[in-house]
C-alpha cells in the first residue's frame, strides 16, 4: 500500500466538500449551506490544501 500527500486540486472539489459537511468537523464547524466549499476553495486558490491519499 502506498500513502502520499498531494496538493488539492478543483478537480475534485464537491468530493472534497462531500467529504468534509459528512465528517464530524463539517458538521461541527461548516454547518452553514456553502460554508465548506467556499473554505475549500480559498484553500485550493492559496495552495494550502492538501489531500491524504492511499493507493493500493
Amino acid at each position: 500500500m502506498e500513502i502520499a500527500v498531494i496538493k488539492g486540486s478543483v478537480n475534485y472539489i464537491d468530493d472534497y466538500e462531500n467529504a468534509l459537511v459528512n465528517s464530524e468537523l463539517g458538521k461541527r464547524d461548516f454547518s452553514e449551506e456553502g460554508k465548506a466549499r467556499k473554505a475549500l476553495e480559498e484553500g485550493i486558490c492559496r495552495f494550502v490544501l492538501w489531500m491524504y491519499a492511499q493507493f493500493s
